[in-house]
């Protein structure tokens, strides 16, 4: 059973996912689902064991852990994953990986709602 303020949580995830969500392919071997991701631009500076900060360039996306199916099945995100995002110009692939010293996810909150899938873009596909 829910709590009131987990309840209002999801609320509020699926209001934003509404209002500033996009529909994206994710993509597992030959498995597809549509799913409704919400694309940040991660802040991640990663430290070496030399002292050498490296600045992750990467594209995060916010996904509704109840979204994220393949074959009517939930799923976690897994590394090699796909997230493919069609622009007026050419389809986006971006391939979730970890940056150095993360793991290539993260929930968002305590309540284990939504993702937050760490990817990079591997290459642009053309539209034909």
């Amino acid at each position: 059973m829910t709590s009131p303020f987990e309840d209002a949580i999801a609320g509020m995830k699926t209001t934003l996912n509404s209002a500033a969500g996009e529909t994206v392919t994710f993509v597992r071997d030959a498995a597809t689902a549509e799913v409704t991701a919400i694309p940040t631009v991660p802040e991640l500076a990663v430290e070496d064991d030399d002292g050498m900060v490296t600045q992750w360039d990467g594209l995060d996306w916010l996904v509704l852990a109840e979204d994220l199916t393949l074959d009517g099945l939930p799923v976690e995100p897994k590394r090699g994953d796909l997230l493919k995002r069609t622009q007026t110009d050419g389809i986006y692939v971006y391939e979730t990986m970890a940056p150095p010293g993360l793991a290539h996810f993260a929930w968002v909150g305590p309540y284990r709602l939504q993702y937050r899938i760490h990817t990079k873009l591997v290459k642009v596909e053309d539209l034909t």
